[in-house]
C-alpha cells in the first residue's frame, strides 16, 4: 500500500494529515482528539483499519515525546510540533499509559489487523512492527 512510504510513525500521509489536524484543532480540542484516537484503536472491532492504527500510533509517539524526544524525530513540521506539544497536556498519566499500551498491544496483534497485513514486504512489516515494540518497550520503562 502506498500509505506505508515508509516504516517509521511519521513515515506516511495519514500521521501527516493526523498531525496537522491536531495543531489546527487548537489546544483545547487536540488532547480530546489524541484520547480518541486511542480509543478507536483499543476498541477495534472486526478488524484494525491502517489509518487508524496509524492515528493511535501517532498518538501514543506524543504520549511518550517527552519521555524521549527522539521519537519526533523526522515528523511532519517536526519543530512547529515540537512546540505545540508543550502547550498540550500530554502527560502520561496512569489511565493514559494502561490506555497507551491497550493500543500497542492491538497494533501488534496480528489478529483482524488490517494495518499488519497492509505491508508489502515481510521486511517492511518487522520493521514497522520493530517500531510499535519500541513503543511497548518505552510504556514498559516509563
Amino acid at each position: 500500500m502506498d500509505h506505508h512510504s515508509d516504516t517509521g510513525t511519521f513515515g506516511n500521509d495519514q500521521a501527516a494529515a493526523f498531525v496537522q489536524r491536531l495543531i489546527d484543532l487548537g489546544r483545547g480540542r487536540a488532547g480530546e482528539r489524541l484520547i480518541q484516537a486511542l480509543r478507536t484503536v483499543e476498541e477495534a472491532g472486526d478488524s484494525l483499519d491502517p489509518v487508524e492504527a496509524n492515528e493511535g500510533r501517532v498518538a501514543v509517539t506524543l504520549l511518550l515525546a517527552e519521555e524521549d524526544p527522539s521519537l519526533l524525530d523526522g515528523a511532519a513540521q517536526e519543530d512547529r510540533l515540537r512546540r505545540y506539544l508543550r502547550e498540550l497536556d500530554t502527560e502520561l498519566t496512569p489511565a493514559r499509559r494502561t490506555l497507551a499500551k491497550a493500543v500497542v498491544d492491538r497494533i501488534l496483534l496480528p489478529v483482524s489487523n488490517d494495518w499488519y497485513d497492509a505491508w508489502q514486504t515481510d521486511e517492511a512489516r518487522r520493521a514497522a512492527l520493530a517500531s510499535v515494540q519500541r513503543l511497548a518497550d518505552l510504556l514498559a520503562d516509563a
